[in-house]
């Protein structure tokens, strides 16, 4: 009885405990590295530019890339139907059904690509989808574990970003959209949002 209820215990912690601790640990990791990655840009009172694979307006500077994947609502039909046959006589049979058809959102994996972060706007680039948001539009940046999901005042579907590190996105995504918060009053050349 011991052996089959220690058996069940270790079960147990290998199904519940261990995932549990897994991604605790896998958050952390996520989290220091975005904390890393933002007191660089403390120090120097400003967002780090990269050199981002993307045309870039005449003022725009890029200050995120990476690899993602592009995520959004789709609707999907489903349909239904019961139906009884009658047999009259031979080859000859009346049929009778009923259907009923309805459509529900479903979350669809569109493509993989970079997404890229400027100081205008927020851009994806995939081998088939390519999105192109202005950060002046942006209504709420949502973060998840493994994404973010970026509502837009001109989009009626919100678009969800699997990247790496959300952390570092919505970070990225808070300072530009105000800079005071994070750099203070005297937020030196850190650079602002871009004018349309």
């Amino acid at each position: 009885m011991t052996v089959c209820m220690a058996l069940l215990v270790l079960i147990a912690i290998g199904l519940f405990v261990i995932p549990t601790v897994m991604n605790h640990l896998r958050l952390r990791a996520l989290e220091r590295s975005a904390e890393a990655f933002f007191s660089e840009a403390l120090t120097k009172k400003r967002l780090l530019q990269l050199n981002v694979h993307a045309m870039l307006k005449r003022g725009e500077e890029g200050y995120y890339q990476e690899q993602a994947s592009l995520h959004e609502p789709r609707a999907v039909r489903h349909y239904g139907s019961i139906g009884t046959s009658v047999r009259l006589m031979r080859g000859i049979s009346v049929r009778s059904s009923q259907g009923q058809s309805f459509s529900e959102q479903e979350w669809r994996k569109l493509d993989e690509g970079k997404l890229i972060v400027t100081n205008s706007r927020i851009i994806f680039d995939g081998a088939t989808e390519h999105r192109s948001l202005d950060l002046g539009k942006l209504d709420c940046a949502t973060m998840f574990a493994d994404g973010i999901r970026i509502s837009m005042c001109n989009r009626q579907k919100p678009l969800t970003f699997v990247v790496p590190n959300p952390w570092i996105v919505v970070g990225i995504l808070g300072i530009l959209r105000d800079p005071t918060k994070f750099f203070g009053a005297q937020a030196g050349s850190g650079r602002q949002l871009a004018d349309p």
